[in-house]
């Protein structure tokens, strides 16, 4: 069975992602029922990727790596001491989220830009 981590990019739209939180009323949800609410509201995008891979058997898991509003909920809930004003907070949040998923494969999703080739 493999374990992979899909990486989703949010910007452009993060604003939108950032409004919808507000409207569907899940600020005070935790991380995963947020992520399910975004699925239940076709606003994850990627969805259908990690819907057919678990079909198949194999874990997968959806990450909104430049979502600073979502990052932060998932380092709070995983007592991760990010720096969040520091420039390289979505690599440090990414590399933390890479330690607890322990993923055989990593999925860009839109994303590969956003990380240089050293990164990755």
């Amino acid at each position: 069975m493999l374990k992979i981590l899909s990486l989703f990019r949010t910007s452009p739209y993060e604003s939108l992602f950032s409004s919808h939180l507000e409207e569907m009323e899940v600020l005070s949800l935790c991380y995963n029922q947020i992520l399910d609410k975004y699925k239940a509201n076709n606003m994850l995008f990627p969805n259908y990727f990690c819907n057919e891979v678990r079909k198949n058997g194999h874990e997968a898991t959806e990450i909104l790596f430049d979502f600073l509003r979502f990052q932060k909920k998932w380092a709070e809930e995983h007592g991760e001491n990010i720096d969040f004003d520091n420039k390289n907070w979505m690599k440090k949040c990414l590399e933390k989220q890479i330690q607890f998923y322990k993923p055989n494969v990593l999925y860009f999703d839109r994303s590969f830009t956003s990380f240089d080739n050293d990164y990755i």
